[in-house]
């Protein structure tokens, strides 16, 4: 059985989005609006293997949103892409913390 890399990851980003809205609170709308921007960008750029631009945008939705665990989850999935394991495991642990 083969796994279309394309489909696991489109289905991982989606469920990832749908927890970020539900899980945002305490953010300005003009925040939450550039990190939603910046996730979807970064989101569309892992889909295209743009790994480095990537994790460059889910930098910045770490940076706005750093107590919400989406940025370090999408970003440590682009770096385990990028074969960054120390890195991705870093994210990780920020979540599971």
């Amino acid at each position: 059985m083969s796994i279309n890399k394309g489909n696991t990851l489109r289905c991982i980003a989606g469920a990832l989005l749908l927890f970020f809205f539900i899980s945002v609170k305490g953010q300005t709308q003009s925040e939450l609006l550039k990190a939603q921007e910046f996730l979807s960008s970064g989101n569309a750029l892992l889909q295209k293997g743009k790994l480095e631009e990537a994790i460059a945008a889910f930098n910045e939705v770490v940076a706005i949103l750093p107590k919400m665990p989406i940025g370090y989850i999408n970003r440590g999935v682009a770096y385990a892409a990028n074969s960054r394991f120390a890195e991705a495991l870093a994210d990780a642990d920020r979540v599971l913390s």
